[in-house]
């Protein structure tokens, strides 16, 4: 039987996998130029959903639970450094790619996506150590 980390890892994989294929995709964008949501770009509002899930899944597949609040605080850095890595990456590679392009506000999307979700998963550590 699966423990649910195991189940976790393998979530996280499938997720990460997902975000590179379609970072790398050959698009047509068929979304009409200047298409708002919110009065955000839809390709940035695309980049921070893409990414916010990252620190969530990350912690559920990684962090032990119950060693320290200290402790997790520092494994959510690693992991949110992780996860910028992989953003800078995702980018990086897109510049090098003849039918896509690296945007340094598709980057700041894709942090301010990890950020949320990472004050959402630091709020959530934060409480179960309270109990």
């Amino acid at each position: 039987m699966l423990k649910r980390k195991h189940i976790s890892l393998m979530i996280l994989c499938a997720y990460v996998a997902a975000v590179a294929l379609m970072c790398f995709m050959k698009t047509d964008n068929t979304l009409p130029a200047g298409f708002n949501i919110f009065g955000i770009p839809s390709d940035k509002a695309a980049h921070f959903i893409m990414f916010f899930p990252f620190p969530i899944l990350a912690h559920s597949a990684f962090l032990p639970s119950g060693k320290g609040l200290l402790r997790d605080l520092a494994i959510s850095a690693v992991v949110f450094l992780t996860g910028s890595g992989f953003a800078a990456g995702t980018e990086r590679l897109q510049s090098m790619l003849e039918y896509r392009s690296g945007d340094i506000m598709d980057f700041a999307a894709d942090m301010a996506g990890m950020a949320c979700g990472g004050i959402i998963t630091i709020i959530h550590m934060y409480r179960k150590h309270l109990k």
